[in-house]
């Protein structure tokens, strides 16, 4: 879990959405990454459990899995926001 935690991209992607679902482009655009990056991360997110994605018409949007991940992730965020890392 450290590892995966350890990118600080997957860290921007979450605190991203803890705030509300969002499609991988809108994602891209408010970190400046390219899609197939986001995508990848969110792949990696989503087999870890941490994202669930929910299709909308043409588009999926992805989400924080739970409210105690969620709870985590602020936890984690919270505490972590002063670091470098994530900046």
């Amino acid at each position: 879990m450290f590892a995966l935690l350890g990118s600080p991209i997957r860290i921007k992607i979450l605190s991203l959405l803890s705030e509300r679902p969002y499609c991988v482009n809108h994602i891209s655009k408010s970190l400046n990454i390219s899609q197939p990056l986001a995508s990848q991360h969110l792949k990696l997110l989503k087999e870890n459990g941490f994202v669930v994605c929910e299709r909308d018409a043409q588009k999926i949007r992805y989400k924080i899995s739970s409210e105690e991940v969620k709870k985590f992730l602020n936890k984690l965020i919270s505490e972590t926001k002063n670091l470098e890392v994530i900046r």
